[in-house]
This record gives C-alpha cells, sequence and structure tokens, in this order.
C-alpha cells in the first residue's frame, strides 16, 4: 500500500507539472507533498520500504531537473555528454537536499533553503551550458 502511494504521488507530480520554469517550482511541489504527509512521509523514509520512497524521490527529482532542462537547454549546441552531466549534477543537489531534510525531521523551513539556494545559483546552469558551448567551441 505504501509503495502504491508514493508511485500515484509521484505520478501525481509530474502530470500536475508537464514544464517547468525554475527548478524551485519543482522543489517546492515535491516539499509541498511531503509537508502535507509529513508524519507518513517520515514513518516511510525511517522504514525497511525507504528504498521505495528513495527510488520515487530520485524518479520525481529526475522529472523537474530534466523538464527544466528541456527549458534551459532548448536548442543550445551542447554535447549529451556536459547534458547529462549537468542533469546529474543538479538531481543529486535536489535529492540530497531533500533527504538531508528528512534527516532533520522536517523540522528546518525547506522552502526558505531551496528559495535562497536557487537565488544564489541563479545563472548558473546557463553558464555550465556556456561553458560547454566555449570549451567544444575551442574543441575541448
Amino acid at each position: 500500500m505504501i509503495e502504491k502511494i508514493i508511485i500515484e504521488e509521484a505520478d501525481r507530480i509530474i502530470a500536475e507539472y508537464p514544464s517547468l520554469d525554475s527548478l524551485e517550482m519543482g522543489f517546492n511541489a515535491a516539499i509541498d507533498f511531503a509537508e502535507k504527509h509529513r508524519h507518513a512521509i517520515l514513518n516511510i523514509f525511517r522504514s525497511v520500504n525507504r528504498e521505495i520512497f528513495e527510488q520515487y524521490l530520485w524518479k520525481v527529482c529526475d522529472y523537474v531537473v530534466v523538464s527544466y532542462g528541456k527549458t534551459v537547454f532548448a536548442d543550445k549546441p551542447i554535447t549529451d555528454e556536459d547534458r547529462d552531466l549537468i542533469i546529474q549534477f543538479y538531481k543529486a543537489q535536489c535529492f540530497g537536499m531533500v533527504i538531508d531534510w528528512l534527516r532533520s525531521g522536517m523540522r528546518e523551513d525547506v522552502h526558505n533553503k531551496i528559495h535562497r539556494i536557487c537565488e544564489l545559483q541563479k545563472g548558473m546552469f546557463e553558464e555550465m551550458i556556456r561553458r560547454s558551448i566555449e570549451s567544444k567551441d575551442k574543441g575541448k
């Protein structure tokens, strides 16, 4: 039953946000669900079903970053290798922040942290793309 709830919620978040204008929007959708179901999420996170939970959290993080990446990458001449590396980096960051928040017992105001980290990183995604294109043009 727990797996079914997690699968349905991951799929709902993905369906509700067919495209993302910012990573913050996607992070907040997942966090809002977790906050609404705080007790259940913490029980799942601390249970033997944690692996199932992490698989679907990874799926949501992947969706958030890939969807946002489609907007940012658009038709930019970036190598598949660099695109995949940038996506992997941001996906791991998203996953890690959520896991860290869960480990703290969801005590922190994670929305403010996510907002702040997004402010601090503003333009980094685009800068990584620019550097990828630049190094490609120089022949690496």
